[in-house]
């Protein structure tokens, strides 16, 4: 591609080849001609500046209105953008601590778009789809959320918090489930004014959503509680109120307890050893649940066993003295579990990484439980 450039003149392609191909009556050379505008922002984003208004104008267009393979590349220019324009004010700032000029400067593209192109992302947001195994163009709009938010940090807050507003209680399930996750993707990057709305948030999320019909509002809500937990732990005041729904979640379906593992491994990550003693009321309860959920019959599902174990590391790793004693008893459960898996019938490859990772996973939390009991010993 950058031979092509060079030889051509930047101009005449963006101008003639691509920008043209972009608006062809073929939806394949649509999708190829966004394909190859995804990969010239990577390398001559500085040569955008004269093109970003008619780019701007296609992108938003296609997302809106095209076939979900050509919206799809549409958002992925954006978050293309979005990769360089970090990396930018990345370099901008290495090269203010170092007193020099940077090498390349930052144009703010993302900023410059943001009232129009955040909500288009948030309507894309609600065009999903069964098929979890299939990219599509709602699982773009959520990615370049994310990538948006860590771009302009707090300003997004603005226009997207209108769109989750309007819709976080929809009567239809695609808006309420479209808002949690416009919800979720801008949690990772503002730091302020976002506090307020996660606070308004969070009893609908943990009482309502939690608990909807509808499958993927359940997930998405139990993705967005996890990152509460990871980028916002300060947020939740009240440990018990967050815990209690989402120890009983884990019962639930695989993709939904899966999230849930992750919200209490974030949870307990977060607290540390200085706070961690606010879980010692639900801490057996907490070890018991993911347990249990380690053994379910869709635990080989939706990364579901891994996290149950890997939750249960965390907990274990950051246990305050008092609960020495049931970790002492864990031992003997997990040495128990870790003998049954040379009892499991390997057939075949599959079965043999099955067992493997069992193996795996329960040596690890064998080595937590060891680690704390000899941190507790040398106490």
């Amino acid at each position: 591609i950058r031979d092509f450039c060079l030889s051509r003149g930047l101009g005449d392609v963006y101008k003639r080849q691509v920008l043209a191909s972009a608006i062809s009556s073929d939806d394949k050379v649509r999708v190829v001609s966004y394909e190859i505008l995804v990969k010239i922002a990577t390398l001559y984003y500085s040569y955008l500046v004269p093109y970003i208004q008619q780019i701007f104008g296609l992108t938003l267009e296609s997302i809106q209105k095209d076939i979900d393979l050509v919206a799809q590349q549409a958002v992925e220019f954006w978050s293309t953008l979005c990769d360089e324009e970090i990396l930018l004010k990345e370099e901008e700032e290495e090269a203010k601590l170092n007193n020099v000029q940077p090498e390349r400067k930052c144009h703010y593209f993302v900023k410059g778009a943001l009232q129009y192109l955040v909500p288009v992302l948030n309507e894309a947001l609600t065009k999903q789809k069964e098929d979890l195994d299939e990219w599509n163009v709602a699982m773009a709009a959520g990615t370049c959320l994310t990538l948006i938010a860590n771009t302009v940090e707090d300003e997004v807050v603005q226009y997207a918090v209108p769109f989750i507003d309007t819709h976080l209680q929809s009567a239809d399930w695609k808006y309420r489930e479209a808002a949690t996750l416009a919800f979720g993707s801008i949690l990772e990057g503002p730091q302020t004014i976002i506090k307020n709305f996660i606070l308004q948030a969070l009893p609908i999320l943990l009482h309502k959503h939690l608990k909807d019909e509808k499958i993927a509002v359940k997930d998405t809500t139990a993705w967005t509680l996890a990152r509460i937990a990871l980028y916002h732990t300060d947020a939740i005041s009240n440990i018990p109120e967050f815990i209690t729904p989402v120890l009983s979640s884990l019962k639930d379906e695989a993709r939904v307890a899966s999230n849930c593992c992750f919200a209490i491994h974030n949870l307990a990550l977060a607290l540390g050893d200085s706070k961690v003693d606010q879980l010692i009321p639900f801490y057996q309860p907490l070890v018991e649940g993911l347990l249990a959920a380690s053994e379910k019959e869709d635990a080989d599902e939706s990364n579901l066993r891994p996290s149950a174990y890997e939750a249960l590391n965390v907990l274990i790793s950051v246990s305050p003295d008092p609960l020495i004693p049931f970790i002492e008893q864990l031992v003997a459960l997990i040495i128990h579990r870790l003998n049954k898996t040379f009892e499991m019938q390997v057939v075949d490859t599959d079965d043999k990484e099955e067992q493997s990772e069992l193996q795996g996973l329960l040596c690890s939390v064998l080595h937590v439980i060891t680690q704390r009991l000899d941190k507790s010993i040398r106490k």
